[in-house]
């Protein structure tokens, strides 16, 4: 590269380059290597805190490099330690004015800055699903508005090439995927805050309907993949909110066939299917990546602990359980698509676990227990076998100094867990002296199993351990 190219173009370019290659078939692995190696030795020199901002444009376009690099990450690592690099892009990108909409300039920087604020909001909302942690960026605290799907479209005829999968208004189908998740990003800031009413609701439901028309009806996996992404987008703001109408005890004791019951089901089979369909890799970055199904579970299993219909939730609902929990506790087990000596940041940090996952596990156990699936030999081990044994110590080379672990077969793989540091300490049972920072849940695990499915306990439950 020309030394005329400053070195934020460098940081953006090779960002660009190691996630497209990561994107690639696994020949091109080795590409990637080199370029993080590089990215990591030019960024290391660079602090978001302290970097001057003599140069807009520059100062732009290292920002897009290091969200790009770090969204990747972030899909790539256990949710609740994936998040770690947001508070100091939202005040670089606050430093920038991206938070303050421009009413001049040009719509190309315009229509970038918008981009780039909203792809911050929406990295803090799924953060926030992930940890339960309140977000960085309050509704009230911008003006800049979302970026225009006419942009996209204008802007795709711009070059020699036309956009990947265009669809029926020649856009990309990634552009109208992104433009929907910008939208609940937008929908959940204001719903965090107050329960909307039901012309609210019903007026996002027709906008995303109306992006499904967007991509093409063919049934190639790339469409077929955005199409379902997109009608996820309803059912998973449902479930969100639906949560929350259970504490307000308007659901007690619903029906198998209930709208919120049926939601959160059809929410986690689109879950499934996503994570499983032969598609683009980009899509993986969001689905089993950044996309948390924690509210779809917690209905489920609140709804199964007092069925009285429990045969005809056995069929519905228990093999989908199980296999989305599996899903997701073998991501945080650290089965990734990159080796750990070839992420970024690879000096390991001794993470605090989130135990919102743990007790994710151990709820999903006492109500098996509950309504009598847990012995009968039929279930699915969520933890796939894995039997941690012995302490983790780790090096300041990021190289495992002690490590025993009991593997047993699951399915071929049989490959050794790569997070260390995340799955420490982690077993098949709650530890009664193991503390997860509330008091009130702490003594509700403590207790007798049986005594967890009193309604006031489901509802601390949800309202203190899983608020949104």
């Amino acid at each position: 590269m020309s030394p005329m190219y400053s070195v934020e173009t460098v940081v953006l370019v090779l960002a660009i380059l190691y996630t497209g290659a990561c994107n690639s078939l696994p020949s091109d692995l080795s590409i990637s290597f080199a370029l993080v190696g590089l990215y990591e030795e030019i960024f290391t020199k660079l602090d978001l805190a302290s970097h001057p901002v003599r140069d807009t444009s520059a100062s732009i376009q290292l920002l897009q490099g290091y969200i790009i690099m770090n969204t990747f990450r972030a899909s790539q690592l256990s949710p609740f330690c994936a998040y770690g690099f947001l508070p100091q892009a939202i005040r670089f990108a606050q430093s920038l004015r991206l938070h303050i909409d421009l009413k001049n300039g040009g719509s190309i920087d315009q229509e970038i800055r918008r981009s780039i604020w909203w792809h911050l909001v929406f990295l803090d909302i799924e953060s926030t699903i992930a940890n339960g942690l309140p977000p960085i960026i309050h509704r009230g605290g911008f003006t800049t508005q979302l970026p225009s799907l006419l942009h996209d479209r204008v802007n795709s005829s711009i070059g020699t090439s036309p956009p990947s999968s265009p669809g029926p208004y020649n856009l990309s189908v990634m552009s109208i995927v992104v433009h929907g998740h910008y939208q609940l990003a937008s929908r959940m800031q204001a719903w965090l805050g107050s329960l909307p009413t039901q012309d609210e609701v019903l007026q996002f439901k027709i906008l995303v309907e109306n992006l499904v028309d967007l991509v093409p009806r063919d049934l190639t996996a790339e469409h077929s993949w955005a199409r379902t992404y997109l009608k996820m987008q309803i059912h998973r703001a449902y479930c969100m909110l639906g949560l929350r109408f259970w504490q307000l005890e308007q659901y007690k004791q619903t029906g198998c066939q209930s709208e919120v019951v049926k939601t959160a089901r059809s929410f986690l089979n689109a879950y499934l299917a996503l994570s499983t369909l032969p598609s683009s890799p980009q899509f993986s970055w969001l689905i089993p990546g950044l996309i948390q199904p924690l509210q779809a579970l917690i209905i489920l299993l609140l709804h199964i602990s007092t069925c009285h219909n429990i045969i005809e939730e056995e069929v519905l609902s228990r093999s989908l359980i199980d296999k989305i929990i599996r899903l997701r506790v073998n991501r945080i087990l650290g089965r990734i698509l990159v080796p750990d000596k070839f992420r970024i940041g690879v000096n390991y940090h001794r993470q605090r676990s989130n135990p919102r996952y743990l007790i994710l596990v151990e709820l999903r156990r006492r109500v098996w227990e509950k309504v009598g699936w847990e012995n009968d030999g039929k279930g699915i081990d969520p933890w796939g076998g894995w039997i941690m044994d012995g302490e983790v110590v780790v090096g300041g080379t990021g190289e495992d100094e002690e490590m025993k672990v009991d593997v047993r077969k699951n399915g071929g793989l049989n490959e050794r867990p790569t997070d260390l540091a995340i799955i420490n300490g982690w077993s098949n049972e709650w530890v009664i002296d193991r503390s997860t920072g509330s008091e009130a849940l702490d003594s509700i695990l403590a207790g007798d199993p049986m005594d967890l499915f009193q309604w006031n306990e489901w509802e601390s439950l949800a309202s203190e351990f899983f608020p949104i």
